[in-house]
């Protein structure tokens, strides 16, 4: 359809470019951890703003907007809606925080006790009372049920 699709980081105002294809499909590649908007604009068309696109590490984004009739002049600024929702993978992921990291309380501050304020982790030490994150042995933490050997992170 030929829309122009202008990706601006509202930290930095650095922006791209692209245009949807004859299917409306757009697609930006690796673009740096931030807070986004989003303008949709075609001659004939009300020009359409989204703000406040929070993009995480690793993150897949699908944003469909629908273009409306209009001029040139009217613009429909989108500002909040339901957060957006990953359905295209079944990856699972969570970022921490530079101020968590910084700034919660860690024995010995090991960051790998960081794992277990994430939803679906445990620790699978068993009877155990030693803290093994750091040591490097498999199966220190098991996540949504599944095996120690099996986790990236």
């Amino acid at each position: 359809m030929g829309v122009k699709v202008t990706l601006v980081n509202e930290a930095t105002s650095v922006n791209r470019d692209s245009k949807t294809n004859d299917s409306g499909d757009y697609d930006f590649v690796e673009v740096p951890v931030g807070t986004y908007r989003l303008e949709f604009d075609l001659a004939g068309f009300k020009k359409n703003v989204r703000r406040g696109v929070n993009l995480d590490i690793n993150q897949v984004i699908t944003l469909n907007m629908t273009m409306q009739v209009g001029t040139a002049q009217e613009v429909v600024d989108v500002t909040s809606e339901a957060p957006l929702v990953e359905t295209t993978s079944t990856q699972l992921g969570a970022v921490v925080g530079e101020r968590a990291v910084s700034e919660l309380p860690l024995n010995s501050r090991d960051t790998y006790q960081l794992l277990q304020l994430q939803p679906g982790v445990m620790s699978t030490v068993g009877s155990s009372n030693t803290i093994v994150y750091g040591s490097g042995n498999a199966g220190a933490v098991s996540v949504n049920g599944g095996r120690g050997r099996s986790n990236n992170f």
